[in-house]
Formats: C-alpha cells, sequence, structure tokens
C-alpha cells in the first residue's frame, strides 16, 4: 500500500477519537472481560464470533500488536473459547503502518484450533481504489481469512471509497461491516437516525440497497427466520470403514458462493481420527475451512480432524465448516465418514 499523507490518517480516526475514552482498553484486559461473561458465550459457537478487542492498538508502537494478540488468542483457547475469533488491526484498525500485513501468519499460527479471522477496517487511509486493492490482494494471495470489519461513508472529500470496499467484497466473497447503524457522534455515518429503520439516511440506502449492497448480496441467517439450512440425512461408514457418521447443513447461500456445515459423531467405541470425504455433483469447491484440514481433487473433498478435535469419546461429535463456491445448482452430496 501506498503511504498516505498524514492528515488523511489523522481523519480516518477522527471519529474514533471522538468515541473512545482517552486510553484504550488492552487486549489482556479484554480477555479477562470475555472470560468474565464466558458462561453465556459457552454453547453458542455456531453463531457467536468473539472480536476479541476493538481497535486496541492505535498509531503509538502499533508494533506491540502482534505479540499482543498472540498473547490474547493464547488466552482465549487456553480457558476453553472454541468461537470464531476475529481480531483487529492496529493503527485504530487500519494497518497503515502494515503490521497485520506483515505479521498475519505468526498470528493466525497462535491459535491452536486454526479459527482466527483478521479485520481490517477502511476509512480515510482507503481513499482509492488502488490502495483497496493492494491490501486485498495480499491477503487474497498469502489465503490469510479476512473481514473488512469496519468502513464507512465517504464523509469528506477524498475519503472512503466505498463503492470499491463493496464491489471487492462482493467479487472476493469478503464478509463486511457498515459504520454505523445509529447513534454515532459524527450522524453522517449513520444508516438510519434515531435506530428507526423506516427512517433510513443516504449511507444507510446506499450499503443496503445500492449496487453490491445488502440487499442484492446477501441472505438473512435461517436462526433469524431466513430460508432453512439444506440438510442431508446422516451417513453411515461403510464396513470396515470405521465407526463414525456424518451430517452436512448448507447453512447459508448467496449468489456464487455458500457456508457448509459437516458433524461428525463417534459410533459406540471411542475413535482417535477421522476423514469425511465427497464429491461435488455439480461444479462446487471448498474456499476455506476451519476446525478441518479439508483439500479438493476436482470434484473430490477430503476433509480431515485437526489436532484438538480428531479424539472423540463413543458417541461424541464435533463440527467443522467451510465457505465453498457455486454457480446455478448447489445440490447436497453424499458423504462417507471413516475413524482413522
Amino acid at each position: 500500500m501506498q503511504a498516505e499523507p498524514d492528515d488523511l490518517r489523522a481523519r480516518g480516526a477522527r471519529h474514533h477519537r471522538v468515541r473512545r475514552r482517552s486510553a484504550a482498553a488492552s487486549l489482556d484486559q479484554a480477555v479477562d472481560y470475555w472470560i468474565s461473561q464466558k458462561s453465556a458465550l459457552v454453547g453458542e459457537e455456531n453463531y457467536v464470533v468473539i472480536n476479541i478487542g476493538n481497535e486496541p492498538i492505535g498509531n503509538v508502537d502499533a508494533g506491540q500488536w502482534t505479540a499482543a494478540t498472540v498473547d490474547a488468542i493464547g488466552r482465549m483457547r487456553a480457558n476453553g473459547f472454541d468461537h470464531l475469533l476475529m481480531v483487529d488491526a492496529p493503527n485504530w484498525g487500519q494497518d497503515w503502518q502494515n503490521v497485520m500485513r506483515a505479521d498475519a501468519q505468526t498470528v493466525l499460527d497462535a491459535d491452536s484450533h486454526g479459527n482466527t479471522v483478521l479485520s481490517i477496517h477502511m476509512y480515510a487511509v482507503y481513499s482509492n481504489a488502488s490502495s483497496i486493492v493492494s491490501y486485498l490482494d495480499d491477503f487474497e494471495a498469502n489465503g490469510w481469512p479476512l473481514v473488512i470489519g469496519e468502513f464507512g461513508w465517504q464523509f469528506n472529500s477524498g475519503e472512503v471509497d466505498h463503492d470499491t470496499i463493496l464491489a471487492e467484497a462482493q467479487a472476493r466473497g469478503l464478509g463486511y461491516l457498515g459504520w454505523s447503524w445509529s447513534g454515532d457522534t459524527d450522524p453522517i455515518l449513520d444508516m438510519v437516525l434515531n435506530f428507526d429503520p423506516n427512517q433510513m439516511t443516504t449511507w444507510g440506502e446506499r450499503i443496503f440497497n445500492g449496487p453490491d449492497g445488502i440487499s442484492s448480496t446477501s441472505q438473512e441467517a435461517s436462526i433469524f427466520g431466513g430460508t432453512p439450512p439444506t440438510t442431508a440425512p446422516p451417513t453411515t461408514a461403510p464396513p470396515g470403514g470405521g465407526a463414525c457418521t456424518d451430517s452436512y447443513r448448507v447453512v447459508g447461500q448467496w449468489p456464487g458462493g455458500f457456508q457448509g456445515d459437516v458433524r461428525v459423531t463417534a459410533g459406540s467405541s471411542a475413535i482417535s481420527g477421522w476423514v469425511v470425504t465427497w464429491s461435488f455433483a455439480d461444479g462446487q469447491t471448498v474456499n476455506q475451512a476451519w476446525n478441518a484440514a479439508v483439500t479438493n481433487s476436482g470434484s473430490n473433498v477430503t476433509a480431515r480432524n485437526v489436532s484438538y478435535n480428531g479424539s472423540l469419546g463413543a458417541g461424541a461429535g464435533t463440527t467443522f465448516g467451510f465457505i465453498g463456491s457455486w454457480n446455478g445448482i448447489n445440490s447436497v452430496p453424499t458423504l462417507t465418514c471413516a475413524a482413522v
């Protein structure tokens, strides 16, 4: 990414300074908070993403981000959190010094569950298409999981190329969160006024109803009353294949992409490892996965346990998920599960 003028960096963090205390809590303090709330979060692993700390490190000593984030992830896992973890970049999330860009792999490797996503916040530093595309290209080339955890409206001339952000997110299959729904101290960033969905602002109309916006690219999750997931009946390993069963669900689908979920359950005896295989009939592919090591060979997919979820007691189960691509038809495949 090309260096941006200091005034852009300052203006890009302007709304953060207004709504932030004089000193942000540390990531260590954030982990303490999540530990105190653990009882409310256990059991919600399929629906809750834990963003460990919102923009906890600013523009002073941004290099501390790597060690602090590695430690925070380790503490979350050591304290029994199995959720998807999200970590914000330094520089109030904008990473204009490229600390997260340089150390992404170190942070991802720190997660014993392999279930962490990195979050970039795109404000004034990302005022043109080249700065956005360059940053996203680097993460895609390295296979690093990324979400655009915040981005805003063009609240001053030359700030925030939201059109490119939305177009690139759609083209690359990236998730994004626009800032903000309502109640921001700078109301031009609000999507609705007074928390009322019937009072949508220009920004709200853009992000919901404009090109590559939410209305045309998203589907309501079934837990909120949207289209129920497509589910395949459980299958049993063939004779001699070991004692485990599996079930497959399409838990969310959007144009060109979908999220799959596979449940592996041990039979009447404990197992020390498992492998699930299937073949897609309609050209689907798996692009990224969590809680399993997944490989594609043409239409054939193989998913193997990772270090922490291979050993299952009798009747116990584990779940892995993936993001895939589809075009035209997204039929549910027949799976085979074997203990290894």
